[in-house]
């Protein structure tokens, strides 16, 4: 039977991973906005749109999170999935575009 793993470890995973994938992320997001020209496109302003928006939803369920939930690193760990699926997920749509 597998060992599951433990909550410290996965918030381990989860800061690792945020701060890998983040600054490649950002990067990725402030090339499109230097090279969007003026006006954006649709797609660009799509794109800029749901930059703010994620981060208000994403941070939004962390907080709720947090402020439900008894302390402890199982807290933390549920705390920080919203905000490592989010930079998963874009890290890996934005690469997509990227090629």
């Amino acid at each position: 039977m597998p060992r599951s793993v433990s909550a410290s470890a996965r918030v381990v995973r989860s800061v690792v991973e945020i701060a890998a994938l983040a600054p490649l992320v950002i990067a990725r997001r402030t090339a499109r906005m230097v090279t969007a020209g003026l006006p954006p496109r649709a797609a660009d302003l799509r794109e800029f749109h749901r930059m703010g928006a994620e981060k208000v939803d994403g941070f939004s369920r962390s907080v709720t999170v947090l402020l439900t939930s008894p302390p402890g690193p199982a807290t933390v760990a549920r705390a920080l999935e919203p905000v490592r699926t989010r930079v998963r997920s874009n890290a890996r749509r934005l690469a997509s575009r990227a090629r």
